[in-house]
C-alpha cells in the first residue's frame, strides 16, 4: 500500500516515475479505498514520504504527506491498523512541529485508516479519515520522556 500510494502522490505532482508497484492481492482492498478517498476530498499532495526532526526537541521520523484536503493544507498518515489509535494523533502532532521548523506548516492534521481485509471495511465507508484534534506537543514530549525512561530501565539506549 505504501509504496503504491507513494508512487502514485508522485506522479500526481508530476516527479518523473517509473512504473507502479506491483500490488499484492492482500493490498488492493486498501488501495481501491485510497483511489476513493483521494477523489472524495480532491487531494492534491506536495511533499510525501519526508524525513522531518526537531534537534531542539529531540527526535525525528518520516512522515506520509502533506496536501490540501478539500483544499486544508494537511499532514497526514496511513493506518492500516484495525483502528484509529490516539497514539497516532502524537505522532502527527510530533510531525506537524517538526515539519513547521522545516518551513513545511500545515493546517490541520489527519489519520487516514485503510482497510487490510475485507474484515475491516466498514458498512458505511472503504476507508476512515479522521481529523487530528489540536493538543499540545508537550503531550507528545512527556510521552517520549516516558519511553526513553523505560529503555533507559531495561539498559538499553534512547
Amino acid at each position: 500500500l505504501h509504496a503504491w500510494v507513494e508512487w502514485r502522490a508522485r506522479q500526481m505532482m508530476g516527479e518523473k516515475v517509473g512504473d507502479a508497484p506491483v500490488i499484492p492481492d492482500g493490498a488492493l482492498i486498501a488501495v481501491e479505498a485510497w483511489k476513493e478517498w483521494a477523489a472524495a476530498v480532491t487531494f492534491t499532495p506536495y511533499v510525501v514520504e519526508r524525513t522531518v526532526y526537531c534537534a531542539e526537541c529531540g527526535y525525528a521520523g518520516t512522515l506520509d504527506w502533506i496536501g490540501d484536503v478539500e483544499g486544508i493544507c494537511t499532514l497526514g498518515d496511513y493506518k492500516t491498523s484495525k483502528a484509529i489509535y490516539p497514539e497516532s494523533f502524537l505522532q502527527n502532532i510530533a510531525y506537524r512541529h517538526a515539519a513547521k521548523k522545516l518551513n513545511l506548516p500545515t493546517a490541520q492534521g489527519m489519520v487516514l485508516r485503510l482497510p487490510k481485509t475485507l474484515d475491516d471495511l466498514s458498512a458505511a465507508s472503504p476507508f476512515e479519515a479522521m481529523i487530528v484534534p489540536e493538543m499540545p506537543l508537550e503531550d507528545f514530549l512527556a510521552v517520549k520522556r516516558v519511553w526513553e525512561w523505560k529503555r533507559k530501565m531495561e539498559g538499553k539506549r534512547g
